[in-house]
């Protein structure tokens, strides 16, 4: 019984983390290429694209 637990858990952390990775789009998979474009520009490989984030922002040495 324990081992069938285990395994359970197993296949469903597996789901989870490809999930995660399937449908989870990062800052830097937006930014980042080495591809570039024109006047020295760097456009984003998703440009034209549709994309959803979400995040926590944070800041410091705000005054009143």
């Amino acid at each position: 019984m324990k081992r069938i637990i285990r395994i359970l858990v197993l296949v469903t952390f597996i789901s989870v983390l490809f999930v995660f990775n399937t449908f989870a789009t990062t800052i830097y998979d937006i930014q980042y290429t080495i591809n570039p474009g024109t006047n020295g520009t760097y456009p984003s490989p998703m440009e034209g694209q549709i994309v959803t984030i979400t995040g926590i922002v944070t800041a410091t040495g705000f005054y009143n």
